[in-house]
C-alpha cells in the first residue's frame, strides 16, 4: 500500500516512480510491496538518524528481492562506507560495483564510488568516476570539487577551473573555497587568496557553508541516500477513483454569490495622493489571501483570511466546524488586509501571524495559543505606508529562525505629476527583507542583499530551486512587469538569476512551486499572467512544458495515490499512469470573479486534502473533499524543528523541510 502524508500546506509523499529502463519490472503483490517499501523507508529513516548499520541491513533486505535495481545497491554502499572500517569499505566497493554493472552511467553510484576510491588512495579510478558524473551533470559542485583535488598534482589549471566552477554553482561550497585559496596562495596570487579567505571565514563564522567529505551529509547531492522506491506500483494497487469536491461557505452558512472584482488602475489629479482611493477601491479588489495554521494548539487547522476591507478575520476550527474568533484574539485593528502568512518567528512553538496591508503591515505574536499581540512597532516590521501584496516567512539565512520577505506593489503616498495612474511602473516601492535578529526585532536588509527589486511586485514565493538546501526567492511582477529570480548564496548574499533561469520574460500574478515529477526538484506553476508549468531542469534552469488553462489553483495529492494533482475552482486534474484526467467540479464560484487564492489542507482530519478559498470582499469558502475509494492509507505529521549545537539548527515549525 502507498503512504500519503499530509500536513498543513506541506505534502510529503513516498512516491513510487516509474523507473526501469530495461523493461517493466515484475509486478509485486500488495503484501510484497508493503514489505519492501517498509524496509526501504526504515533504511532512509536510519540514514536520517546516522544509524548506518541498520540502514545497510534494511536495504540489504530489499536487495534480496530486487537484486537488479542499482538504487538499492547505491544505498547499501552509502550505508557501508559510513561505518568507517576496512570491512565496510570493501562491502561498499562491491555494492557500488554492482550498481554500476547494472547502470554504468548511474550518477549516484559513480559519485559515491569516486569518493570511496579517493579515500582509499585509488586516484585514477576515482578520477574516472568523477569525470563520468560531470559528463552527465557538468555543473555538479561536489564532483567538480573532488575532481579538482585530484588534479592539483596533475593539472593546476584544470584544478583551478574546477574549483571556480564549483563555487560558481554553489557559492557556499566551503571546501572548494579553501582549496582554491590554497592554490592561489601557492601561486603568489595574494589578492585573489585574500578575498577567498574572507569569504571562508564568513561562512565558517555563520556555520552555513557546505563542506565536502566522506561522512554522510558532506558527500554532496549524489552522495545522499536515494529516497524514491525503485519499483512502480503494481496493477493490484492502482486506483481508478478520485476525490469529489463540494464548494461551501467556510462557516456553513449561505455561500456569498460570486462578484466581479477587477483590479483597477486608479487615476489621480495633479499633485494629489491616491491614498484614500487605494484603500477604498484597490485594496478590496486585491484582498483575499489565506493563511492556515493551528493557532490554538487543539490539533485542528485554523484559518486567517484577508478581505481587503478590514484588518482580516480569524476562523477557529473545532473538528471541521468553523466559527469567527472572539475579539479577545486581538486581530481586528489595522489597515485593510491583502494577504498574510504564519510562521514562528520567536521559536516558542506557536505560529505567529504576519499581515500584508494597504498601509503599514502588522506582525502578531501568538501568546499561549489564546490571543495575538501586535508587536509590529517593537519588531520593526511595519515596512512603511506601502501596498504589500504578499509576504513569506522562511529561514533565508539558514540560522534556525524565520525571516520575512515582503513583495510591495507601490508607495501609497506617491505624488502624481498628472500624467500617470496608480500604481505606476515608473514608481515601484522597494521590497523588504526583514532579517530576524533573534531578539524580537528585525532589520530590513533588502538593499544590502540586492533583493529590494526594481519592479512593481505582485507576489513572492520562497523555495529551494537549485537543490542546495536553502530558500531561493521569486518575485512576481504580475501583468505589469516580468518576474525576478534570486539565488540564495547564504550569509545574506543573493544573486539575481532571472536571465539564466529561462524565466526572464514570464509575467506572473500567481505562482506556486511543487515537485510534480518526483525528481526532488520543484517545478514552477504560473496560474495567471502567462499560465504554464515550467519544468525544473536543475541548477535553477526552467523550461515551459505545458500550458495551464484554469486559475486560480493549487497542487495537492487529491486521491492519495502518491502523485501530485492540480485543483482549480471548477476542475480537478488527476495525474494517472495514462496521463492527466480532468474531473469537472460543480461550483457557483468561477475564475475572473472575487476568488484570489486556493490553499490545500486537511481541514477535517479525514486524511483527504480539502482547499480553502480566499475571496476579495467576501468571507472565505471551502472545497470539501470526499475520496471515492476507502482503501487509502495516510498519516499526518506535525513538523518540529530541532536545534542541536554542532548538528542542526532548524526553525521550530520546520518551514522549508522536504
Amino acid at each position: 500500500m502507498l503512504l500519503g502524508i499530509a500536513a498543513v500546506a506541506l505534502i510529503v509523499i513516498l512516491i513510487i516512480n516509474e523507473n526501469g529502463d530495461d523493461g517493466p519490472p515484475a509486478p509485486l503483490s500488495p503484501a510484497e510491496l508493503t514489505e519492501l517499501l517498509g524496509s526501504w523507508n526504515r533504511g532512509n529513516d536510519a540514514f536520517d538518524h546516522f544509524d548506518f548499520k541498520l540502514a545497510e541491513s534494511e536495504f540489504s533486505a530489499v536487495a534480496e528481492r530486487l537484486p537488479e535495481e542499482p538504487d538499492v545497491w547505491v544505498n547499501i554502499g552509502i550505508a557501508a562506507m559510513n561505518q568507517d572500517n576496512d570491512g565496510a569499505f570493501q562491502r561498499a566497493r562491491r555494492a557500488f560495483e554492482t550498481a554500476i554493472k547494472h547502470d554504468p552511467d548511474h550518477r549516484h553510484a559513480n559519485h559515491c564510488a569516486g569518493i570511496l576510491m579517493k579515500h582509499l588512495g585509488e586516484f585514477d579510478p576515482a578520477e574516472a568516476c568523477f569525470r563520468k558524473v560531470l559528463a552527465s551533470d557538468p555543473h555538479d559542485p561536489t564532483a567538480s570539487y573532488y575532481l579538482g583535488t585530484l588534479m592539483l598534482n596533475k593539472n593546476e589549471a584544470e584544478a583551478e577551473e574546477l574549483f571556480k566552477k564549483a563555487i560558481a554553482t554553489e557559492p557556499h561550497q566551503q571546501s572548494a573555497i579553501y582549496q582554491l585559496f590554497g592554490l592561489y596562495y601557492s601561486q603568489d596570487k595574494e589578492s585573489q587568496a585574500e578575498s577567498l579567505v574572507a569569504l571562508f571565514k564568513e561562512l565558517e563564522t555563520a556555520g552555513t557553508g557546505d563542506k565536502a567529505g566522506i561522512v554522510y551529509s558532506e558527500m554532496g547531492h549524489y552522495g545522499s541516500g536515494i529516497r524514491r522506491f525503485p519499483r512502480p506500483l503494481g496493477p493490484e494497487g492502482d486506483r481508478s477513483g478520485g476525490a469529489s469536491y463540494s464548494v461551501k461557505s467556510l462557516l456553513g452558512d449561505a455561500l456569498a454569490p460570486a462578484a466581479h472584482a477587477p483590479l483597477p488602475w486608479i487615476p489621480w489629479a495633479d499633485g494629489t495622493s491616491p491614498a484614500a482611493m487605494v484603500k477604498e477601491k484597490f485594496a478590496p479588489a486585491l484582498g483575499g489571501g489565506i493563511a492556515i495554521a493551528d493557532v490554538d494548539g487543539d490539533g485542528d487547522l485554523d484559518v486567517w483570511s484577508a478581505d481587503g476591507q478590514s484588518a482580516g478575520r480569524l476562523y477557529l476550527n473545532a473538528a471541521g466546524s468553523f466559527s469567527v474568533a472572539p475579539s479577545s484574539w486581538g486581530v481586528q485593528d489595522g489597515a485593510p488586509s491583502i494577504s498574510g502568512c504564519f510562521g514562528d518567528y520567536d521559536n516558542d512553538g506557536r505560529p505567529d501571524l504576519y499581515v500584508c496591508c494597504a498601509g503599514p503591515n502588522r506582525l502578531y505574536r501568538n501568546v499561549d495559543g489564546e490571543r495575538f499581540e501586535d508587536v509590529t512597532g517593537i519588531s520593526r516590521t511595519g515596512g512603511g505606508n506601502v501596498f504589500t501584496t504578499q509576504a513569506v516567512m522562511a529561514d533565508l539565512d539558514a540560522d534556525g529562525d524565520v525571516d520575512i520577505y515582503c513583495a510591495n506593489l507601490a508607495d501609497i503616498d506617491a505624488i502624481s505629476d498628472g500624467r500617470q495612474r496608480w500604481p505606476s511602473r515608473e514608481r515601484p516601492a522597494k521590497n523588504n527583507l526583514f532579517s530576524n535578529d533573534r531578539t524580537g526585532t528585525f532589520t530590513d536588509i533588502a538593499e544590502r542583499t540586492g533583493t529590494a527589486g526594481r519592479h512593481l511586485s505582485r507576489g513572492v514565493i520562497a523555495a529551494d530551486l537549485d537543490g542546495d538546501r536553502d530558500a531561493d526567492i521569486v518575485v512576481l511582477g504580475g501583468s505589469y512587469q516580468p518576474l525576478l529570480v534570486y539565488r540564495n548564496d547564504r550569509i545574506w548574499r543573493f544573486t539575481e538569476q532571472t536571465a539564466a533561469s529561462g524565466l526572464a520574460n514570464v509575467l506572473a500574478d500567481s505562482m506556486s512551486a511543487s515537485d510534480l515529477d518526483g525528481d526532488g526538484q520543484p517545478e514552477l506553476l504560473v496560474w495567471s499572467g502567462q499560465p504554464g508549468i515550467y519544468a525544473n531542469l536543475g541548477r535553477m534552469r526552467f523550461e515551459e512544458r505545458q500550458p495551464l488553462d484554469r486559475w486560480p489553483g493549487c497542487v495537492l495529492d487529491a486521491d492519495n495515490d502518491g502523485d501530485k494533482d492540480l485543483l482549480t475552482l471548477d476542475n480537478l486534474r488527476l495525474k494517472t499512469p495514462e496521463g492527466w484526467r480532468d474531473e469537472p467540479i460543480a461550483s457557483s464560484l468561477h475564475p475572473f470573479t472575487d476568488v484570489r487564492s486556493i490553499v490545500p489542507a486537511d481541514m477535517d482530519g479525514d486524511g483527504v486534502l480539502d482547499a480553502v478559498i480566499g475571496r476579495a470582499g467576501n468571507p472565505p469558502a471551502i472545497m470539501r473533499a470526499t475520496l471515492d475509494h476507502q482503501d487509502h492509507n495516510w498519516i499526518e505529521i506535525e513538523l518540529k524543528g530541532v536545534r542541536e549545537t554542532g548538528k542542526m539548527r532548524a526553525n521550530t515549525g520546520g518551514i522549508g523541510a522536504r
